[in-house]
């Protein structure tokens, strides 16, 4: 009783907290120089049953500042899914990209923004910005 009460109030705060602010729109505020380095990644989005089942894949990456990074999302199941990182928000279907610069030097989560079960509060993934 206690995990799936605490289950649904992770759920339920990653919700509220992924729909303040996230408007859709791709933004930044830091003007940084671009390196010319483009990383494509295809990020997995898996979500299940348990709590446990929902993660991305890779659930690390690491780039430098400046770099231009594209995120694909494909998903092992049939749930929309959406990702958030940076102040930026944006729900993808199968195949499509969130594309942005790796402004800020630091370790960002990244998270999904559109909720999809129980575990989507810990469907997160790391950036390193160096």
């Amino acid at each position: 009783m206690k995990k799936l009460l605490l289950s649904i109030t992770l759920s339920l705060s990653a919700l509220f907290l992924s729909a303040c602010g996230a408007d859709g729109a791709e933004k930044q505020t830091a003007n940084v120089e671009e390196t010319g380095v483009v990383h494509e990644v295809t990020i997995i989005g898996y979500a299940g049953k348990e709590v446990e089942d929902f993660r991305f894949e890779p659930e690390e990456l690491a780039v430098k500042q400046g770099d231009k990074v594209r995120l694909t999302l494909e998903s092992d199941d049939e749930i929309e899914h959406g990702l958030t990182i940076f102040g930026i928000s944006k729900q993808l279907k199968q195949g499509e990209t969130l594309e942005f610069i790796a402004e800020e030097p630091g370790e960002h989560i990244g998270q999904c923004s559109v909720f999809c079960g129980a575990g989507h509060a810990v469907m997160t993934f790391k950036l390193t910005v160096d």
